[in-house]
């Protein structure tokens, strides 16, 4: 049930900003969405509420140019997080994101969210 959740905020997020659940299969500017924790839990032992984390992550080409990029993302993903119906629980603007394939850190936002 978690993965189905994951998924459909991947569906959700990929209109704004190509999404993926695998970080080696980000290519970005992208998003990477990630669970966090499952919350009230249901008499059938199912989450009712599911944690998530969505990393934006821009290209290394330079400070100005990854927070115009990150800035750019941010806003498409709130319009269609609001547009879903899904609640932002916070905005990290320090992160650095380093991917499976390799290279140094990349300049990120994560933005924690609950469905």
């Amino acid at each position: 049930m978690i993965l189905e959740h994951l998924k459909a905020l991947t569906e959700i997020v990929d209109p704004a900003v190509p999404a993926s659940l695998d970080p080696r299969d980000i290519n970005p500017p992208a998003a990477w969405i990630s669970g966090r924790r499952a919350e009230d839990l249901t008499l059938a032992g199912e989450p009712a509420v599911i944690v998530c984390d969505v990393y934006l992550i821009a290209r290394d080409a330079g400070i100005p140019d990854a927070l115009e990029s990150l800035e750019a993302m941010s806003a498409s993903l709130t319009e269609q997080l609001a547009a879903a119906g899904v609640g932002i629980e916070s905005i990290a603007l320090d992160e650095a994101i380093t991917l499976p394939t390799g290279g140094g850190p990349l300049p990120a936002y994560r933005f924690t969210v609950k469905i």
